[in-house]
């Protein structure tokens, strides 16, 4: 069994956004100690112009995008970038809050801390079954198979 995690966590909002956050907390403290991920986890809740810009610099894709995470390194925490317009475009499609689509986009950064993989079938398919598992203990609505609309054909650019 792990220990307990001893990770901080702090959320940001950008200034000029307004979003209910304390959902998106206790969905990030359930991941982070159910995953054992160590050390600080700072979450930013920003405009899909910050994102774009940061999806162009880190990671070469010049488009907005729902998360970004970067990890810390050795389960050592890291940083996770959520787009609120893009959260709050897929929570209107899943017919869910925004504050319940941000706690998925967390849990979805902080499995990818914990060095989850979501590129192949199989790793998709495994961490939809960890979001869907410790979405309930938050507890959020019932999500078996999350995913980004970015994956999706259609998607916005």
């Amino acid at each position: 069994m792990e220990p307990p995690s001893t990770a901080s966590v702090e959320i940001l909002l950008q200034r000029g956004l307004d979003a209910p956050l304390e959902l998106v907390r206790r969905a990030v403290v359930a991941a982070i100690q159910d995953q054992g991920v160590r050390g600080s986890v700072e979450i930013l809740v920003t405009a899909d112009a910050h994102i774009r810009d940061l999806n162009r610099r880190f990671r070469g894709v010049d488009s907005a995008t729902d998360v970004l995470t970067f990890p810390g390194g050795a389960q050592e925490g890291g940083e996770i970038a959520i787009s609120l317009p893009t959260a709050q475009l897929q929570a209107s499609l899943r017919g869910i809050g925004v504050e319940e689509e941000l706690a998925y986009l967390a849990i979805h950064g902080v499995l990818h801390l914990a060095g989850m993989e979501d590129e192949t079938d199989e790793g998709r398919e495994a961490m939809q079954a960890e979001m869907a598992r410790i979405g309930a203990q938050v507890p959020l609505p019932f999500e078996a198979a999350w995913t980004s609309l970015y994956r999706m054909e259609g998607a916005p650019a």
